[in-house]
């Protein structure tokens, strides 16, 4: 290709080019370039040999050569030429990229995006079939701890049946919400719409005996936290409510927002202030009654009380794991479980 050296060009129709143009002079440094494209990026970095690199010298030896390299995210076919001035002497290299398939880089992003996505899915099948397996297991044993005396070493061994069988429940949860993490990218559901949610089915899970109350605020901030383990974290503590009060009581849930700090959760202190959506559980036992949970720690245990700590471990940890806290609060006639949340917008 012969071009004038002194040849200037209209940059307006070079930048409306369906790819790349550029120029270089005799010692491979770029005189101009239709977009905003490094030496390094045409070339590679300096002192290193590249497919670039070696092209254009043979460009500067005459001959027309053929590379490719990655830019914006997409891959480019580029072939460059000598450039001539009017007297036939080679003055430099020109040279022209066309888009073309996206980059290497953003392939094998892509490759290991659909690999993760099928890893995921797998993950998540296996989780969801081991978790039917353990509640089956977990149900059974709860019936044989039921029937036997806590003092008998046969209760001792069905106790570590139950606690393997917890350890494995949270090691599927966290395999589970890793899938859902990687399939979903998250859902960030908000505090009342979960509460909704599950409302029609909460008198019914506790009985006729225990009154359901609901104080929701909306326009709640949405959380990390997954709408499958929010509905946990209730049912959970609707269980235990339900099983510690059998002569009836009262189940109430309010949500709101809350900020830090605050006397109110002077022992979440910890945490950063600002803004937090808030999640508040109380059971309350019929006047005059007491819960099967108090006194804590009076050494007596049952299945109940085994209930009451594995949802209370799970609460706290699964308020941990997305920036939050959880206050938990034993009452003669209840409970009370207070679950921060920071929100995600």
């Amino acid at each position: 290709m012969i071009v004038s050296d002194d040849e200037s060009l209209d940059r307006a129709t070079l930048e409306q080019l369906p790819g790349l143009l550029w120029r270089t002079n005799r010692a491979l440094e770029p005189c101009w370039v239709s977009a905003d494209l490094s030496a390094d990026q045409l070339l590679g970095p300096a002192g290193q040999e590249s497919d670039s690199r070696r092209a254009h010298r043979e460009a500067l030896e005459g001959r027309t050569a053929c590379f490719g390299f990655d830019y914006g995210g997409r891959h480019l076919d580029a072939q460059v030429a000598p450039l001539r001035d009017a007297a036939g002497a080679i003055v430099g290299v020109i040279g022209m990229a066309s888009h073309g398939a996206p980059g290497r880089a953003e392939r094998n992003r892509r490759h290991a995006r659909g690999a993760m996505r099928v890893l995921a899915a797998l993950i998540g099948g296996i989780a969801h079939d081991v978790n039917n397996a353990l509640t089956i297991i977990k149900s059974y044993n709860q019936f044989l701890l039921e029937s036997l005396d806590p003092q008998s070493e046969s209760w001792e061994d069905a106790d570590v049946i139950h606690q393997a069988v917890v350890r494995s429940g949270r090691q599927v949860a966290a395999l589970a919400a890793f899938s859902r993490k990687q399939l979903e990218n998250a859902l960030q559901p908000g505090l009342s719409a979960v509460v909704q949610g599950i409302e029609p089915v909460l008198p019914r899970f506790v009985g006729k005996n225990v009154q359901v109350e609901l104080s929701l605020e909306p326009n709640l901030p949405p959380v990390s936290m997954s709408r499958e383990q929010l509905e946990q974290v209730i049912m959970d503590f609707a269980a235990v409510a339900r099983e510690a009060m059998p002569h009836g009581g009262s189940l109430s849930i309010a949500t709101a927002t809350e900020r830090l700090p605050s006397p109110r959760y002077e022992r979440l202190s910890h945490l950063p202030d600002g803004r937090y959506a808030s999640l508040q559980l109380i059971s309350s036992a019929a006047p005059g009654r007491r819960t099967s949970l108090y006194p804590p720690d009076s050494g007596e245990v049952d299945s109940v009380v085994l209930m009451a700590r594995d949802a209370a471990a799970y609460i706290e940890q699964v308020a941990r794991d997305h920036g939050g806290g959880a206050l938990i609060e034993e009452r003669e006639d209840g409970r009370t479980v207070a679950v921060l949340l920071p929100g995600t917008a």
